[in-house]
């Protein structure tokens, strides 16, 4: 009979798992912290020059957040299940690409994509791809190197089909979520706190 996971799996498989991600991804956010506030305290001693340039490193910090995200947490996930990185992180990080240059998430000013939660999804799903199919570095050396060669080349095919289908559904969920925002007016500094907003009600 199938039992449910216990809270204690959950945890251990998951929440864990994230924590440690952020975890790592901590003195990052720390020296954007820490480049915000030299960039204030240069402003506030009237060197607006210099304060712009942290500023800048700043942006450029938060907009490679994303990215670095994906990348430490495929690594993560692959190390954990004792897959070479190497062969993880790439694919991750194209489908990561993809999905986001082609959905414009990516930063007004910088470029890059700037999707914290398309980062951990693509890193989840490649990384799944992976552990599932049991991919290894070529070795040129070895006997069967022209069979993995063609395993891999199918896999990756395989792959790049999975990725313009997620592009797709990223694309009609984002439509699906700017109809919704659409008929939601939350707004704090009213009366009544904003909230779901029909036509029926909205007409009237």
């Amino acid at each position: 009979m199938w039992k449910p996971p216990s809270l204690r799996y959950c945890y251990d498989t998951y929440i864990r798992d994230i924590s440690i991600v952020f975890l790592l991804l901590l003195p990052l956010t720390i020296c954007n912290a820490i480049s915000i506030f030299v960039g204030h305290a240069l402003n506030i001693s009237d060197f607006p020059e210099l304060a712009k340039k942290f500023f800048y490193f700043s942006d450029l910090l938060i907009g490679i957040y994303p990215s670095v995200l994906c990348i430490v947490t495929t690594y993560y996930l692959s190390s954990k299940h004792s897959i070479n990185p190497m062969v993880v992180v790439p694919y991750a990080f194209l489908m990561y690409l993809s999905v986001s240059l082609t959905n414009g998430l990516v930063a007004v000013g910088s470029g890059l994509p700037n999707n914290p939660l398309v980062a951990l999804v693509t890193a989840i799903i490649s990384a799944s791809c992976c552990v599932s199919f049991r991919l290894y570095p070529l070795d040129p050396s070895r006997i069967d190197f022209v069979k993995d060669l063609y395993k891999q080349v199918a896999h990756f095919f395989g792959f790049l089909l999975l990725t313009v289908a997620l592009s797709g559904l990223t694309t009609s969920f984002l439509e699906v979520m700017d109809v919704v925002r659409a008929d939601i007016d939350f707004n704090p500094l009213t009366i009544g706190g904003g909230g779901w907003r029909t036509s029926l009600f909205w007409d009237c």
